[in-house]
């Protein structure tokens, strides 16, 4: 039978953790943002 899984693996890049968690931790994507110290917008572009 046909496997819809993707077989390949899958690279987990832990600075989006850490970008995921800044949001998190600061309620805002702006206040995440700070808190790590790089731009909201470049903060959002990594979380898409």
């Amino acid at each position: 039978m046909g496997n819809t899984m993707n077989s390949e693996p899958y690279a987990f890049n832990w600075d989006d953790l850490k970008y995921y968690l800044a949001v998190v931790r600061a309620g805002t994507l702006r206040g995440g943002a700070e808190s790590i110290g790089v731009n909201h917008t470049t903060l959002t572009r990594r979380l898409r």
